[in-house]
């Protein structure tokens, strides 16, 4: 349990959140603001499961397991017992009722996923690479912003401050990206640029009844899903 395709898969997500409550098969993680939720199947990792476990330093959790190339762990109450040859490690997990602000259910995600798409397009590595490099240049363009016309897709930097604007841009064009509704969608950079580096299937889910929007990532290389709520 807890291999080191767990570790790292959590190694990875750090950025977005520091406490979490573990679930086996499926986890959902999310950000402090709440705008940003990922879901990870484990099961997809490693066979052997796990009884849910709140973690409120992730951080440290992640490197604790990293002291060791290859070890076995247990969970006994809420400790977790790590053994690697002489050496050995016991870990206390959080009450996860202390966690209550990082208790999400996927629930979310499936309901999400029956919302039609206005838009569907692959999102490669270097995609994001760019608009990560994009956006460290310029830090007063505290957006990413999705812009759908005709058929085709912008992804720029931008800012909704108008104290902050600036002449600074950067964009990325998808031509014939065949977007069925022309719209335009923000996300904070923050957000954006905690992403793991991936190729993913990219959706704009648009709710018609609610006028409102989510962008929906999924990973074509591990089983994560990315759900990100829009600036209003």
């Amino acid at each position: 349990m807890l291999n080191n395709n767990v570790i790292n898969a959590l190694q990875a997500l750090n950025g977005i959140t520091n406490s979490a409550i573990l679930r086996y098969p499926t986890t959902v993680l999310n950000n402090s603001a709440g705008d940003m939720l990922v879901k990870l199947d484990f099961s997809s990792l490693d066979t052997e499961s796990f009884d849910e476990l709140g973690i409120f330093n992730l951080s440290e959790f992640i490197s604790t397991f990293k002291l060791f190339n290859d070890y076995k762990c247990s969970v006994q109450n809420n400790v977790i017992n790590i053994t690697s040859g002489n050496s050995s490690i016991q870990y206390l997990t959080t009450n996860t009722a202390v966690l209550e602000n990082f208790n999400k259910k996927e629930s979310v995600f499936e309901g999400t996923e029956k919302v039609p798409s206005v838009c569907d397009i692959v999102l490669t590595q270097d995609d994001i690479k760019a608009v990560k490099s994009a956006s460290a240049v310029f830090k007063d363009l505290e957006d990413i912003i999705f812009i759908a016309k005709d058929g085709d897709l912008e992804i720029k930097l931008g800012t909704s401050n108008s104290f902050n604007a600036s002449s600074n841009s950067f964009s990325i064009r998808k031509p014939n990206s065949g977007c069925t509704k022309d719209f335009t969608v923000k996300i904070p950079a923050e957000n954006f640029n905690s992403v793991p580096l991936s190729d993913y299937n990219f959706s704009v889910k648009y709710n018609e009844e609610r006028d409102a929007y989510r962008v929906l990532l999924k990973s074509t290389e591990v089983d994560v899903s990315i759900l990100l709520a829009v600036k209003v």
